[in-house]
């Protein structure tokens, strides 16, 4: 079993003057990201893992403004929630750097195991007088990736790079092929499923093949060659043929977009027994190579570009907001795409759904490698497990597991307000018993 305590010191002229104590409860996320997928699991213990388990996952911490639900299956920071400060086992952070104010540094001297049997490990990170300054009402431990990453610097809205660290997860990565103009939407109860193009015979054709996820039948093989269609819907002839890429889902449906002189929407029921599409022949919709994300929830399209973007309802097209940008998202950003429910994250940003505000992340100088459009239906809601790969007829999509997750939330009983005349000293104590 795994304890943890917080403390946060506040000093004022080298003279310490607020110390407060926080014991935290545990989430499910690493329940989640050592749940077992079948064919589908990439081992968890990658070389990080194996090595460092304690820092890689839980080495980072996430200081946020606002309270979150003590309820162990809030794994992700929700919507609405800002992060005042953050820091990552091993790295530092100094103003002359001209790194985002958010950042603290940590602090090696002051760190490690606290005894000799090493049931207690101590992590701590110092603030400056300019660093994360504002109010702190929850603490979070998550991995050391995402420590340094971040939930976006809305303070000071600049972005420091560093390849060391990525939303690429720890775990290695195990291929899911699909044959061309196939691509993979979901994968469930020991089926995967993909969607091929609309042609001229103005039909949704969905392609399923096995694939174990839940356990294993030794008397199938995978096969990699899915020609025929395992169940096709016919659609309105008014549609116009194109290729499909999966936009989101919620209880009931499936969602994919689709352009060819303006934007189809694709509605696929769950139970695969009707499907459904509408063109919107409009010439200032944004085509998808221009965009990072088209995604949509059941009741909002999000489309996100890289300075330029738009909330629309989805009963109402015409009700188009434009989403705040703290910055461009930058090119580093473009191959990342996952959605939580409460926000859509990219390499080096998140879009804050409740705030509509895209806000700038720490991120790696190239992404995240070759992967991209991470938006599987088990990449969604509280599944650390992801489709990793391009989603593109001309790739094979892959699976891995993302780092971006909270492990504990602690809610300090009375929050903490930090201004530019004093420092911070953040100590997180993990106990191990049992």
């Amino acid at each position: 079993m795994i304890k943890g305590h917080t403390e946060i010191q506040l000093y004022k002229d080298g003279k310490m003057v607020q110390n407060t104590h926080d014991d935290n409860m545990l989430t499910n996320a690493l329940a989640g990201y050592f749940k077992n997928y079948g064919l589908l699991n990439p081992t968890p213990f990658g070389s990080d893992v194996y090595d460092n388990f304690i820092t890689t996952l839980l080495g980072g911490v996430l200081l946020l403004d606002s309270a979150i639900t003590e309820q162990a299956s809030i794994i992700h920071v929700p919507g609405g929630v800002l992060m005042t400060g953050h820091g990552a086992y091993g790295v530092s952070n100094g103003s002359a750097q001209g790194d985002p104010t958010e950042l603290g540094s940590f602090n090696a001297a002051q760190s490690g195991w606290a005894d000799a049997q090493k049931t207690q490990f101590r992590m701590v990170w110092d603030f400056t007088t300019e660093q994360s300054n504002g109010t702190i009402a929850c603490a979070c431990l998550t991995s050391r990736a995402h420590g340094f990453i971040g939930e976006g610097n809305g303070t000071s809205k600049v972005r420091r790079v560093d390849g060391n660290y990525t939303k690429q997860t720890y775990g290695q990565i195990y291929p899911i092929k699909s044959n061309q103009y196939h691509r993979i939407f979901a994968v469930d109860t020991n089926f995967q499923y993909m969607v091929g193009r609309i042609d001229s015979d103005h039909e949704i054709k969905i392609y399923r093949k096995r694939i174990a996820t839940t356990s294993v039948d030794m008397r199938t093989t995978l096969d990699d060659n899915e020609t025929d269609p395992w169940t096709t819907l016919s659609i309105a002839s008014t549609i116009p043929g194109c290729e499909l890429v999966f936009g989101g889902e919620d209880s009931t449906n499936y969602y994919f977009f689709g352009f060819k002189n303006g934007l189809i929407f694709v509605t696929l029921a769950k139970a695969f027994t009707s499907a459904s599409a509408v063109f919107y022949n409009d010439s200032t919709f944004p085509t998808y190579g221009d965009c990072y994300s088209w995604n949509t929830d059941g009741d909002y399209i999000y489309i996100i570009g890289d300075s330029d973007g738009w909330k629309m309802e989805l009963s109402n097209l015409s009700n188009k907001t434009s989403i705040t940008y703290d910055a461009p998202i930058g090119e580093v950003s473009r191959r990342y795409c996952c959605d939580d429910g409460g926000k859509i994250r990219f390499a080096g940003a998140v879009y804050d759904k409740s705030l509509n505000r895209v806000l700038i992340c720490n991120a790696n100088g190239d992404g995240v490698g070759n992967l991209e459009n991470k938006r599987a239906s088990f990449t969604n809601g509280d599944s650390l497990f992801i489709d990793a790969g391009f989603n593109d007829p001309y790739y094979a999509p892959q699976t891995a597991r993302r780092n971006d997750y909270i492990a504990s939330i602690n809610n300090l009983q009375t929050p903490v307000t930090k201004d530019n005349t004093q420092t911070m000293k953040v100590i997180y104590t993990l106990t191990f018993t049992g």
